[in-house]
């Protein structure tokens, strides 16, 4: 059977296993702040065309309301669409897009978008 040996390590030593030496320190110092425009930047961004590859399915749908956010593009207001459709059995559904203008007005008819199987990602075509 084996025996433990008992050997003693320096408290530099277990600080360098412990942390790293410099150069260890300074990349998790560079990934750490790099995480600040990961957080800001990619969690805001569209990535809804991987859910509309493939099979997607139009309907008619109506603009129910028509909302101005606090949110801008270039000095320009973004406009909150909410709009109401049925799908192939009938059903109706409520949801909402995203524009910069507000072109559309309350009871336009326009086309409805969604995944195959996916009703609850739809969006107004173009939007």
């Amino acid at each position: 059977m084996r025996q433990a040996i008992n050997r003693s390590i320096s408290l530099n030593n277990k600080i360098l296993i412990l942390f790293g030496g410099f150069l260890n320190q300074f990349g998790w110092f560079f990934f750490s702040f790099g995480l600040i425009f990961f957080w800001i930047f990619a969690l805001n961004a569209d990535v809804s065309f991987i859910h509309f590859q493939g099979d997607v399915v139009e309907v008619r749908g109506v603009v129910t309301d028509v909302i101005e956010t606090d949110a801008q593009i270039n000095k320009r207001s973004i406009y909150e669409y909410h709009y109401q459709f049925k799908n192939k059995e009938g059903r109706v559904f409520d949801s909402f897009s995203y524009q910069k203008s507000s072109r559309v007005k309350v009871n336009h008819t326009l086309l409805i978008e969604y995944p195959k199987n996916r009703i609850d990602l739809s969006r107004i075509k173009g939007m």
